[in-house]
């Protein structure tokens, strides 16, 4: 089962972190014209999102292949908050600065039709879009840690181990897997070759 669930997270969230990304583009569109603009006393102007049409093209897929290439659709990398943070600003770098790199030796700069000036990408747009995708997926990410934390405290989805050991080092790894129920190791029973050990004897409460 957890062999399933490893497979069905890696397929389906670089999916889900895509259409989260589209959202962002949209948001800081949104935002921008109904905060930032009016709120600024014009030091923030409103904008057509069809200037802006080429960053929803690019920045989406580009975010989601860095963050494949950073590692953070690891399986493992549920485990560990920091690592995974630091896996997905490293992508999120990385998918701007390819963005800003193309829209500028790329980008059509012809003169707008209505005002006969060139518009270039606003850098504001592509910070605050970046920010929203991190915080989309950054709560995506916690989302599915509890999904799983539920489902593994209530037994569902792990997998039944039976560990052989001895000892301090037996005592230590039980207390290891214990203490993280997200890895989804059910333990059934420990085998040792320890003398005088009996059915009856556990060790930290397993047989």
């Amino acid at each position: 089962m957890m062999t399933e669930t490893r497979y069905l997270y890696q397929r389906l969230t670089p999916w889900v972190d895509l259409v989260l990304c589209v959202a962002a583009f949209f948001a800081a569109h949104g935002l921008r014209n109904a905060v930032l603009a009016p709120l600024s006393g014009g030091w923030v102007e409103p904008s057509a999102m069809r200037y802006y049409l080429p960053l929803l093209y690019l920045f989406p897929p580009l975010a989601v292949l860095m963050w494949h290439w950073t590692g953070i659709y690891g399986f493992e990398h549920l485990f560990y908050r920091l690592r995974w943070l630091r896996a997905a600003v490293l992508g999120l770098a990385l998918a701007m600065g390819a963005t800003a790199l193309i829209r500028f030796f790329f980008g059509d700069l012809r003169p707008d039709p209505y005002t006969g000036a060139i518009v270039r990408d606003s850098r504001g747009q592509l910070l605050s879009m970046a920010a929203l995708a991190l915080t989309f997926v950054w709560t995506r990410n916690e989302l599915t840690r509890r999904w799983l934390a539920w489902r593994r405290s209530r037994g569902h989805g792990a997998s039944s181990v039976l560990i052989v050991g001895s000892g301090d080092g037996l005592r230590r790894f039980l207390d290891t897997v214990m203490a993280h129920p997200l890895w989804g190791y059910r333990i059934e029973g420990l085998v040792s070759d320890g003398r005088g050990l009996s059915k009856d004897d556990r060790v930290r409460g397993f047989p």
